[in-house]
């Protein structure tokens, strides 16, 4: 057994985007660790591509899935479940990057010392447009101290109810027999196809959620299902949060679930009757990249995989 398995998701992405998030994995400084490329049938088979990469950089200890029709971005990660043999597992998906060389380390190192059942980090997002390289802080969620012990859950479970306060699955890292239930019980129970964040949200309903205070992801900012902006996308993932507040509503009779599913009903009305999405769409947006003065962040130096992965030379950095 390894002490962590990295799962990476693919669906469409280019060959590039998927090296670039397998070169974060490859150059960890911890050795001791599987990775899992599961595909959701792209339309190019990458398995023969990947089996080259690792060939070439002398890394033996992988798995490749490729699903033969696409069953969903929560499902392709059950899968990958089923199969991993680590204790831990961290997802990313292709495009992003673990965040330093020394991640994965700090990860197993926290998770071992605190017997992390589910945990989250902090994640930075980047946007390459041109010469235009643009980075920020992911302050999803707006109030990670809430997950600092002692925790009040049930502030917690209305922060993610009420205000759509999701920890983002990038973030997130968990023990892989404790989690497996969680996942299936998303897929099966609550018909959850795309967001996989909501995984967070079944766990803080019966148990506790751990923060790690340290990046740990790096985001690629416009191009994931989450935040394309398509009429299309929108209507995939309000089908995924009506089913989940559906789900919700059906095994959780309180008061909170039944007032957050009359928000729901509400906001998912606005979305995709109405004009106002896009205002909507980028005051959520800018709430989540707000720098904050407290922040003082900067461009990154030292082995984050942002400078290790893209070519900056003849950019400019707008931090």
């Amino acid at each position: 057994m390894h002490p962590i398995s990295v799962v990476v998701t693919t669906y469409n992405q280019s060959y590039t985007d998927i090296v670039r998030t397998l070169n974060s994995i490859v150059n960890q400084e911890f050795d001791d660790f599987e990775i899992i490329v599961t595909d959701d049938c792209s339309n190019e088979n990458p398995q023969r591509e990947l089996e080259s990469y690792f060939s070439q950089i002398g890394f033996s200890d992988y798995k490749i899935i490729v699903n033969s029709n696409n069953v969903g971005t929560v499902k392709n990660i059950c899968g990958a479940l089923e199969l991993a043999d680590g204790e831990y597992v961290k997802v990313i998906g292709a495009g992003d990057m673990l965040y330093s060389s020394d991640t994965l380390r700090k990860i197993c190192e926290f998770s071992h010392a605190h017997g992390i059942r589910l945990a989250f980090g902090k994640v930075k997002t980047y946007s390459l447009e041109g010469e235009n390289l643009t980075i920020r802080p992911f302050n999803a969620p707006s109030k990670p101290e809430m997950y600092i012990p002692p925790q009040n859950r049930g502030a917690i479970i209305e922060r993610q109810l009420l205000w759509a306060d999701w920890i983002p699955a990038g973030s997130l890292f968990f023990n892989r027999e404790y989690i497996k239930n969680y996942f299936s019980l998303l897929a099966t129970d609550y018909q959850v196809k795309y967001c996989e964040d909501f995984v967070a949200t079944l766990v803080a309903l019966t148990d506790t959620i751990d923060y790690f205070d340290e990046n740990v992801y790096w985001y690629e900012w416009g191009v994931g299902v989450s935040n394309s902006g398509s009429v299309a996308t929108r209507k995939r993932m309000y089908s995924d949060h009506n089913n989940f507040y559906c789900g919700l509503r059906r095994n959780y009779r309180d008061h909170i679930v039944t007032k957050a599913y009359c928000l729901f009903r509400i906001k998912r009305f606005i979305m995709l009757h109405t004009p106002l999405h896009t205002l909507f769409t980028v005051h959520k947006s800018a709430q989540y990249l707000r720098v904050s003065k407290d922040q003082n962040e900067s461009f990154p130096q030292g082995n984050d995989f942002l400078l290790l992965s893209l070519d900056l030379s003849h950019i400019e950095k707008e931090a």
